[in-house]
């Protein structure tokens, strides 16, 4: 990158094949800001004295898809980001598994009959990145029989027959959350039992188109549904590990090269929801779990998400509104922006260890709210980077047309802070964030999802 004396930057890449084109974001900053740009760029023909990056070891295992790869020649990286392309991904790239530091991946419960392609993206700490090749095209069977590719017409009965329950995970306002054995394998999954007293099928079946939609390494997955006469119960992956914030107090101390991490992960898993047009609307700690497995976080959870298609999408406010944006709580309609709102919360209190609208009554913290009434007090942010705080000031917006999109989120320069050496960052305690998971605990409405550790 060079700039010339008429102040302009010309950048040159070198090396590129047809498998980089795409679409490539320019972002710009300084102690004003940031500005981001984006361009096309096509590849018509391959750069001959480069050797190419050799696509991924694939093999295929009934409706999941294990691959490895070898490191990019001559690219010092750090992470990896796969990308996925087919008839489940709405025939364009998408990425479902960000910032791996492993060379093998494991994509489980594609659907029946889908048809998909793999990239990997290897990334170094300068932000330089080199793709592989496209992998070839994987057919699934459509007559695989394990998940429904829709919604369930008849609900399976059979539950007690093919799960063994075993300890609760969690308690929600409307469900409770098993792991169970399935019995024929010995395999560990998740069972959402929804009180058909408190919630309707369609309000079930609702959930499960939506999940049914997705196959990301940071969304749990839909596996099956079944009814008795007490339940719906839902079949879910089962997340090995705890709340993101319960896992980072079993630590003394974190830094903001892990926040801004798990706040990037967090967000891929976003920006792909959103995609399809689906808000999440219940983003929370409770919500996002560590997998100890992989090492990334899971956002769980989707009773509240909505297909938002309009401008009549309503939520209720229900029980702690710690966490809910303007919208919510004034009744206003909703949309893929309250989402961004949530995060912005939750990397205050991430940060800080302290809610930054929360008051002695429901009310008062409605109230701030409604007025934005927040401030970043140097007792608590006075450790915390100007990056940090330009983050948050940017998303914590009323007007929710104001408000980035998960992907302007991704693209500010506090997600840069990732990839620097953590060991030369400051080190945030975590003795405020386990006081602040104390009080969250002793909320009833607040239901815990507690996944083994």
């Amino acid at each position: 990158m060079t700039t010339k004396e008429d102040g302009t930057t010309e950048l040159k890449i070198e090396g590129v094949q047809p498998h980089h084109s795409g679409e490539y974001a320019c972002l710009l900053s300084n102690t004003w800001g940031y500005a981001t740009s984006r361009s096309l760029l096509t590849v018509i023909e391959p750069v001959a004295d480069q050797p190419p990056w050799p696509p991924m070891k694939v093999n295929q295992q009934g409706m999941d898809v294990v691959m490895s790869w070898d490191s990019p020649p001559g690219f010092d990286q750090l992470f990896y980001d796969l990308d996925a392309m087919g008839t489940n991904c709405a025939d364009s790239w998408k990425t479902i598994a960000c910032d791996l530091k492993q060379s093998n991946f494991v994509v489980e419960g594609l659907l029946p009959g889908s048809q998909v392609q793999f990239r990997i993206v290897a990334k170094d700490e300068k932000g330089e990145t080199v793709s592989s090749q496209v992998s070839d095209v994987h057919h699934l069977s459509s007559d695989f029989v394990g998940s429904d590719s829709e919604i369930p017409r008849q609900w399976k009965t059979n539950f007690s027959s093919m799960f063994e329950e075993k300890e609760d995970l969690g308690r929600g306002r409307y469900s409770v959350v098993n792991r169970v054995i399935q019995k024929h394998d010995g395999k560990e999954m998740a069972a959402k039992f929804v009180n058909p007293k408190l919630i309707g099928q369609d309000a079930v079946a609702t959930e499960i188109s939506i999940l049914q939609k997705f196959e990301h390494a940071g969304i749990v997955r839909f596996i099956d549904a079944y009814e008795s006469p007490t339940n719906f119960i839902i079949i879910l992956s089962y997340i090995s590990g705890p709340p993101i914030f319960d896992f980072l107090c079993t630590k003394p101390t974190f830094n903001e090269c892990e926040a801004s991490s798990y706040m990037y992960q967090l967000l891929n898993a976003l920006q792909y929801i959103h995609s399809y047009n689906v808000a999440h609307l219940d983003i929370k700690p409770e919500n996002i779990l560590f997998d100890t497995t992989t090492s990334n976080v899971v956002l769980v959870d989707f009773g509240d998400a909505r297909l938002i298609e309009n401008d009549f999408n309503v939520l209720p406010l229900v029980g702690s509104p710690e966490f809910s944006a303007p919208e919510i709580v004034n009744s206003s309609p909703v949309g893929l922006a309250t989402d961004i709102w949530a995060i912005g919360v939750l990397s205050y209190v991430l940060l800080s260890g302290i809610s930054p609208f929360l008051d002695e009554s429901p009310d008062e913290t409605c109230a701030h709210i409604m007025h934005n009434d927040f401030s970043f007090p140097d007792d608590f942010f006075g450790a915390i980077s100007p990056e940090a705080r330009d983050f948050i000031s940017h998303i914590v917006v009323s007007d929710m047309r104001q408000r980035p999109s998960a992907q302007n989120c991704v693209e500010h320069p506090w997600m840069l802070k990732r990839m620097l050496d953590s060991q030369q960052m400051k080190s945030i305690s975590t003795s405020r964030l386990a006081r602040f998971l104390e009080r969250r605990k002793g909320q009833k409405d607040v239901g815990v999802v507690h996944m083994k550790e």
